[in-house]
């Protein structure tokens, strides 16, 4: 594992230890005061960086050992940490509270949900750059270990989200989480024939977006060709495709959809696949999250599963014949 790997794996640890944090909150008194310390701690440290990007960015500027572009986008960066590190804090007051309360017709006085409010806002806020800075230029291809390490400790963020080890047995977070067979056996016809679907909605908005923007949709294709580039043969792509399909969708629609609803859940989805900027290529996953949303809702996440795998690997497996 490289060093980004250890990282992003002790990152996601300390997200899913936030969580484990909130979930004890919602039943003892200790654990929900420390859980909210937490959350404002991590909220003010955002906006702290932010702060202090800002001012850095400044003085290069003044320096002039920065270029415009550079500037601009270490400028969005900066400016939205502070934004969400400050809105963080600002759900903590009481009168904004009973707002949101109103305004989304539960409590918000729970430090699950101030935990996971601080952390999207603060998600949101480091993928701004990169959805509007274009796609990533300069990252090094994904490895299988780079795969693992992102993916494993989603599935762990999921199951201790929604309450495993403090408010829920493992069967009652397996239900919760939509990982039961469906009610009805059509489901699983209806997930394998959303593949080809799926397919070719994605080729309508690929053929629109070769028209109407060509040169960013070549850059999309050689960024996402050389990140994949070591998944070049059919037991890589499925294992690519099994591994993103499983993963993305306990934590997606499995834990986040029946909190968050399909279109807000579709639209986080999309802005984790940073490797597409906002282009065509989002709206392809845009499209495909609310698909897998519906399907979610109607079937439950093991036939979600079956088409965002399917999906993947079909695409994947076409990739190499061309």
């Amino acid at each position: 594992m490289s060093r980004t790997d250890f990282f992003i794996v002790g990152l996601l640890l300390a997200i899913a230890g936030l969580l484990l944090l909130a979930n004890y909150g919602e039943r003892f008194a200790t654990a929900r005061i420390l859980s909210f310390i937490a959350s404002g701690l991590i909220a003010g440290t955002a906006l702290s960086f932010g702060l202090l990007g800002l001012v850095l960015v400044s003085i290069r500027q003044a320096a002039g050992d920065i270029s415009a572009a550079d500037a601009r986008t270490a400028q969005l960066a900066s400016f939205s940490l502070v934004v969400a590190g400050a809105v963080g804090l600002l759900i903590f007051i009481p009168g904004l509270q009973r707002a949101l309360a109103r305004a989304f017709g539960r409590t918000t006085n729970s430090p699950l949900a101030h935990a996971v409010a601080v952390l999207l806002l603060i998600f949101l806020a480091l993928q701004l750059p990169f959805v509007f800075g274009g796609p990533p230029q300069g990252i090094p291809p994904i490895t299988s270990v780079d795969i693992i390490a992102q993916d494993a400790p989603l599935v762990l963020i999921a199951f201790i989200g929604v309450g495993l080890l403090a408010r829920r047995s493992l069967p009652e977070t397996v239900q919760r989480l939509g990982l039961v067979p469906p009610k009805q056996a059509r489901w699983w016809l209806v997930a394998l024939l959303a593949i080809p679907a799926f397919i070719g909605i994605a080729t309508g908005i690929d053929a629109l977006g070769n028209v109407i923007a060509p040169a960013s949709q070549r850059q999309v294709s050689n960024v996402s060709t050389m990140l994949f580039s070591q998944f070049n043969t059919v037991p890589a792509v499925v294992f690519l495709g099994l591994t993103a399909g499983v993963a993305e969708e306990v934590l997606f629609r499995g834990a986040m959809l029946p909190r968050f609803g399909v279109l807000i859940t579709a639209l986080l989805f999309a802005a984790v696949h940073t490797q597409y900027a906002l282009t065509f290529a989002t709206l392809e996953v845009f499209v495909l999250g609310l698909g897998l949303g519906w399907l979610r809702r109607a079937g439950g996440t093991l036939p979600a599963i079956v088409t965002h795998a399917g999906y993947d690997i079909t695409v994947g497996i076409l990739s190499l014949h061309h």
